[in-house]
């Protein structure tokens, strides 16, 4: 009798049991399933990118003691999100080769000169500062771009690791071939991924100098044994023999193979590191001085997003390419993402929107709502606008007609508002519906006024 009360009741605490298991399974899942579907929100929130290049130096004073450019950058980090950006890109570096942050491997840039012995991080303090806003962060490194005209930083221990003008003397580039070059550089990534963990790295200047030059003497030598032989110039090869297309087909070969040799180190590093290039557009991928072959780059995997100059004004734009600036800028958008398209790759193809660069600057915000429409007809995938310290006087202009909230919603900005001058009551006007665009694919240091 006594056996068969306990059995009942020792059963009924092994049901209560497997029912806490189940109810604490099913709460997991749903919370699991939560957090997916916030994630997957706030993927697709993010996208197009809203982005803004920062030069650390141009936003804060050099001056200024630590405590007061830690301030600085706490607030320049606050003023971007407000501003409705969700994506920072910060200079690391110098295209002379100084570096925004401690690290032997370069000399300091403006922020850091006469700082010995001072473990003040200004790549860090902003990094912190962008992540407690919810930005992601993706770092900007001149990668190749070493002094101009003349060798600078890294280049002047190294000399031998630059490319050479046309007289055989070192340029402020380096050489894209030159295997102790290329060990440095990576390796400079590297540690730069490693050290900051950031949720991407957009390597600006990937390419050769825009200034006629020669290989370093390594690679020239590695050309003239390979210009017999057809192996050498690898699977892209053109069918044409002359000594120059050889030569070309060769340059955009190196740098090719760098790209490669990047993107599997640090992806070896951070899996999911998203890699993103900075490029002049589409005419730049074959026979071009500076030999960047991007649509190969895509096509493998080694890169996940290409940023394509937007530098385009209605004083200075390729006449050949439309009747108009933002004729041209459509020009470069849609044959960028041909050649995506035809590479079958899925990278993002985001622009530049250069508020004031060396090729010209926008007056109005009226100029700058010009490119966001092109880009949203054309399906872009995000804008970065160069730079924060440029941009800043028209951040007024850009809240009052919300901008970036209708650019992030795909909808045409509307003309401004004309000045009243009839006497009547103006009526307001009906917003414009602007129907949700479709996405071509998946939808989720240096100066202002500068060569790029």
């Amino acid at each position: 009798m006594q056996m068969k009360t306990a059995m009942p009741a020792a059963a009924s605490a092994a049901d209560e049991m497997e029912q806490r298991k189940l109810r604490t399974l099913h709460t997991g899942v749903a919370i699991l399933t939560a957090l997916t579907m916030l994630t997957a929100h706030a993927t697709a929130a993010d996208r197009p990118v809203r982005a803004v290049y920062v030069h650390l130096p141009r936003c804060v004073d050099p001056s200024a003691s630590a405590a007061e450019q830690k301030r600085a950058l706490g607030k320049l980090a606050d003023d971007i999100r407000k501003a409705g950006f969700t994506r920072v890109v910060p200079y690391v570096s110098t295209t002379a080769g100084e570096a925004h942050y401690p690290t032997d491997r370069l000399p300091p840039g403006p922020l850091l000169i006469g700082r010995t012995g001072d473990p003040y991080d200004p790549v860090r303090i902003f990094l912190d500062a962008a992540r407690r806003n919810h930005l992601e962060v993706l770092l900007c490194v001149p990668v190749l771009a070493c002094g101009h005209a003349r060798p600078a930083g890294i280049l002047r221990r190294h000399p031998d690791w630059a490319l050479r003008d046309l007289n055989g003397d070192p340029i402020g580039s380096i050489s894209p071939g030159h295997p102790d070059a290329r060990r440095w550089v990576t390796d400079w990534l590297a540690e730069l991924v490693d050290r900051y963990r950031p949720d991407g790295i957009l390597l600006d200047y990937m390419r050769y100098s825009s200034l006629p030059s020669q290989l370093d003497d390594i690679s020239a030598a590695r050309f003239a044994v390979a210009a017999g032989g057809a192996s050498e110039a690898g699977p892209h090869a053109k069918s044409e023999s002359r000594p120059e297309v050889r030569l070309q087909e060769f340059r955009e070969r190196l740098l090719s193979e760098l790209m490669h040799q990047i993107s599997r180190r640090l992806r070896r590093l951070v899996p999911q590191l998203h890699i993103a290039i900075y490029s002049w557009g589409h005419h730049v991928t074959s026979g071009h001085r500076v030999a960047q072959a991007w649509p190969q780059w895509a096509a493998r995997g080694d890169i996940d997003e290409i940023n394509v100059c937007g530098y385009w004004y209605p004083d200075s734009w390729p006449k050949q390419w439309g009747d108009s600036h933002l004729a041209a800028f459509r020009t470069v958008l849609t044959e960028s993402q041909r050649l995506l398209d035809r590479a079958e790759s899925s990278a993002e193809l985001t622009f530049a929107l250069g508020v004031r660069t060396s090729h010209g600057e926008v007056k109005s915000g009226q100029d700058i709502a010009g490119y966001l429409n092109e880009a949203t007809r054309c399906g872009a995938d995000g804008v970065t606008f160069f730079t924060w310290s440029s941009l800043t006087p028209f951040l007024p202009q850009l809240r009052s007609q919300d901008m970036l909230t209708r650019y992030a919603q795909g909808r045409i900005i509307p003309d401004r508002p004309q000045a009243n001058t009839s006497g009547m009551v103006p009526q307001p006007r009906e917003p414009l519906s602007g129907t949700r665009i479709e996405w071509f694919r998946r939808v989720s240091g240096k100066r202002d006024v500068l060569r790029r």
